[in-house]
């Protein structure tokens, strides 16, 4: 099944939680797990409330643990549905980097697409080795932009390379939107790709990740949540055409 990286050119985007929320959401699709694969400065542990996991992808990768041990399970309602997110965190130290090996990385991506509907690899941002190695294990790859020039431009070399890697490119996801309109209509047009989400700017992200769990279970009725289910669903094949608002909607959260 489906091998999703979550991608960015930069970092600070929100790239992380876009994975962890459309991971979630996905659940609501099919069997979904996450992979920490941002190994220089993993969090994704963090942001679910998965304090101190004993192990983790790196103890998969050099044989010390099977990938159902390193697996934890969080429990969370989607919609009016009770679901499981299955989470891989990634927890690293310089000598583990060293000793890693790209072919039993792609053999854990390749058993767990056999295992789960979806596969989301959150990716650590830029074009570094490690990106480029869990970018070129996808199917596809969603690049995560802010309306800001610096943000597009360095997305457009991740679009590029990830073409030139044999990636598909899903789509863009125009991340912490506050209704900048025309800078939307220039987005896709510039990275050469159609609009898979736009997510509003929110405060209830912020204070869903203090409670620890994603704001589509904490707030499942707020238009954050409604703009990451419509990412969810275009990313599952269930097509929602994706327009941007301008200022008075955001506002009025619609």
């Amino acid at each position: 099944m489906p091998v999703i990286a979550v991608c960015s050119g930069k970092g600070g985007v929100g790239k992380t939680t876009v994975s962890a929320n459309l991971a979630a959401a996905l659940t609501a699709f099919g069997e979904t797990v996450v992979v920490d694969c941002d190994f220089m400065l993993p969090n994704l542990h963090i942001l679910l409330a998965i304090e101190n996991p004993g192990l983790s992808l790196f103890d998969v990768l050099r044989g010390d643990a099977s990938l159902r041990d390193a697996t934890y399970r969080l429990r969370m309602a989607v919609g009016r549905t009770l679901t499981t997110l299955h989470v891989i965190p990634s927890l690293a130290s310089l000598s583990m980097l060293k000793e890693f090996e790209e072919r039993r990385f792609g053999e854990v991506v390749e058993e767990l697409s056999e295992t789960y509907d979806y596969v989301v690899l959150d990716v650590s941002a830029g074009l570094s080795r490690l990106s480029l190695v869990s970018m070129g294990n996808a199917d596809r790859a969603y690049v995560v932009v802010n309306p800001e020039r610096s943000s597009v431009n360095s997305a457009k070399r991740v679009v590029t390379v990830a073409r030139e890697l044999g990636v598909e490119v899903g789509g863009v996801i125009l991340n912490r939107y506050r209704g900048e309109r025309s800078f939307a209509e220039l987005v896709s047009e510039i990275l050469d790709s159609e609009l898979a989400g736009i997510i509003r700017e929110s405060r209830d992200i912020s204070r869903s990740w203090d409670a620890g769990v994603p704001v589509i279970s904490y707030r499942p009725r707020s238009a954050v949540s409604r703009d990451l289910v419509n990412l969810a669903m275009n990313v599952a094949g269930q097509k929602v055409n994706i327009r941007p608002f301008g200022r008075v909607r955001y506002l009025l959260g619609w």
